[in-house]
């Protein structure tokens, strides 16, 4: 769930990129995306950057370019740049800052409780989808979400609490919670601001404290270049997929015994094998058409193709296609069609058991 560079990674992409607070509702214009109140004036204007940036971007489509990556219109669904803010759109829905312990904004609906606060204090019923009138974070619940969050830590699936996570999707996490809680209905609540939690594309993306702030990599300060931010969001929106669906059998594995049965539901992580940098760590893609693989396609188009992106730019994005890359383990098998075309639909519980 969490998009990770290795220091190398990092300098080489901070080396050819540039270098160099509002309320609730400010919103990312280019896909929609709500910046909740806790993230930082650095935060904000990371994101805004990035959003202006996405909005201006020009790219040729998908093999006008001379290159072959034709995979940009199967995951995209589009030869410009308004397939990607399409794919975000839908995947991307509120963003919260790394100061933020996600478990304290879960809560419960519950029909009738003096002691809790009515959903309609800053958004609507019909507004936010929630039908019954109140919710609570009871200390039961509390207990139920810490012991979850330990079961799935293995896979990246908490939040973020170190200095080399770029960001993280906690929404499908949120997701496979509120699947383990029913009957009880979860929401997730940030100040007024009350999103319900029906299905994996709740889309809540955590910053990690990399996003905007410089950091001393050993050959000086370096800051993330705004196209590669933009494809970390891309890589965390796939994270939203629960591609194929997943059974109740499945949820109950992971959240009780930390097994992932499932990778492509959520598009989690697996340990890089044996002889990667990474070798051990839960940092790969495992699967075919994971988020570093989408992230990888993105990255490769944007190097071979975005017309209104600087030299530094498109260098910046080939790092980034390069590291994607190397922590995809069946590529081979997707480049010669063994893997089969990506599959970008996402579906619910298909099953019991």
């Amino acid at each position: 769930m969490k998009k990770v560079w290795t220091l190398a990674a990092v300098v080489a992409a901070s080396g050819v990129g540039c270098l160099g607070g509002g309320s609730k509702e400010t919103v990312v214009q280019s896909f929609q995306a709500k910046l909740d109140s806790s993230l930082t004036a650095q935060e904000r204007l990371a994101l805004l950057e990035d959003g202006e940036k996405l909005a201006e971007m020009l790219l040729q489509a998908p093999g006008e370019s001379g290159g072959s990556n034709s995979f940009a219109r199967l995951v995209f669904g589009s030869d410009s740049i308004d397939g990607v803010l399409k794919y975000l759109d839908e995947r991307v829905n509120y963003v919260i800052s790394y100061t933020e312990n996600v478990e304290d904004h879960l809560a419960e609906i519950v029909a009738n409780d003096e002691n809790s606060t009515p959903v309609s204090e800053g958004m609507s019923p019909a507004d936010s989808g929630v039908t019954i009138g109140k919710y609570r974070r009871s200390e039961e619940m509390a207990q139920e979400f810490q012991a979850i969050y330990r079961s799935a830590q293995k896979y990246g699936l908490s939040r973020i609490d170190d200095e080399q996570t770029i960001a993280a999707n906690l929404g499908t996490l949120g997701w496979f919670i509120s699947l383990a809680m029913q009957p009880k209905e979860t929401v997730f609540r940030f100040g007024e601001t009350i999103l319900p939690i029906q299905e994996s594309r709740v889309g809540v993306v955590q910053l990690g404290r990399i996003y905007s702030k410089r950091r001393f990599l050993g050959l000086g300060e370096a800051k993330l270049p705004s196209i590669v931010r933009i494809s970390t969001l891309v890589h965390e929106a796939r994270h939203s997929d629960c591609t194929g669906g997943v059974t109740m059998g499945q949820v109950e594995a992971l959240l009780n015994q930390g097994v992932v049965l499932n990778p492509s539901c959520g598009h989690l992580h697996g340990e890089c094998p044996a002889g990667h940098d990474l070798a051990g760590i839960t940092a790969c893609d495992t699967h075919a058409w994971g988020a570093y693989a989408v992230g990888a396609v993105f990255s490769a188009w944007v190097e071979r193709s975005c017309t209104s992106c600087t030299e530094k730019e498109r260098q910046a994005s080939y790092a980034d296609a390069l590291d994607s890359i190397s922590r995809v383990v069946p590529i081979e098998a997707m480049l010669n069609g063994e893997a089969g075309l990506p599959d970008m639909s996402s579906s619910g519980v298909i099953s019991e058991n």
